[in-house]
């Protein structure tokens, strides 16, 4: 009755998990004051959310002749709308 060899990465795999829960331990273990908080405590100190729907009502120019159409595009000024040309 031969013992089978234990692989190499079960190895890994138990050294890397027991190092995980030393790591665990000794951050549960640095702040053990941590104010413990319950979920009726959490609701109260969150802040109230007022949320405002704002409703404008945005206007849209009327479509352009077809001559202008095919002169190219019409200078615009800062705010969006069309300047007119010159006489």
């Amino acid at each position: 009755m031969s013992q089978r060899p234990v692989p190499r990465t079960r190895i890994a795999t138990l050294g890397t998990l027991g190092a995980l829960g030393a790591l665990a331990a000794i951050a549960l273990a640095v702040n053990p004051g941590a104010p413990k908080t319950s979920s009726a405590n959490t609701a109260s100190a969150r802040p109230k959310v007022k949320t405002i729907v704002v409703r404008r009502t945005v206007g849209v120019l009327p479509a352009a002749p077809a001559a202008a159409v095919a002169g190219g595009a019409a200078p615009r000024a800062a705010g969006g709308a069309a300047v007119a040309a010159a006489p």
